[in-house]
């Protein structure tokens, strides 16, 4: 198991990216967790908005697959007009979310990272880029194994 925790800004000049800083600023904050296979939980939090997503892979092909994403939230409580404001933004989310995934995945399809030509500007890429690379290529955990984090 590994968290990774890392902070950004919302940059981007297209229509979702403005809609992001107008609704909950500039500021991001995202935990990942991974069980070095399949699997990873995730919390951004965008100002006082907190985003909850599941995501696993499904391969689909040797060399091909399809990222599946579940968004949750906490549990339903108050009014009904609450709740219906919940679902709402929750069906926003996952429409943003997905263009994003979407223009990352068609953006980053064809790149082959290699960490020593990185510029040095991006050394908290290539940590985590090595980091994975130890934990895809150890073997499987073992029920005494100690989680490692690395925090970015």
């Amino acid at each position: 198991m590994a968290n990774v925790i890392f902070k950004s800004k919302v940059a981007g000049k297209n229509l979702a990216d403005r809609f992001m800083r107008w609704v909950s600023g500039v500021d991001v904050d995202l935990e990942l967790t991974t069980y070095c296979g399949n699997l990873m939980l995730s919390v951004s939090k965008f100002g006082d908005v907190h985003n909850y997503m599941m995501s696993f892979n499904e391969q689909t092909g040797e060399q091909a697959s399809v990222t599946h994403i579940l968004f949750f939230s906490e549990g339903a409580k108050r009014s009904w007009f609450w709740r219906f404001g919940r679902t709402l933004r929750m069906i926003i989310q996952a429409i943003i979310s997905k263009s994003f995934f979407q223009w990352e995945s068609d953006t980053l399809k064809d790149v082959d990272y290699n960490t020593r030509t990185l510029h040095p500007n991006d050394r908290d890429l290539k940590r985590v880029l090595e980091w994975l690379e130890k934990v895809t290529n150890e073997p499987p955990l073992r029920d005494d194994a100690t989680q490692e984090t690395l925090s970015v």
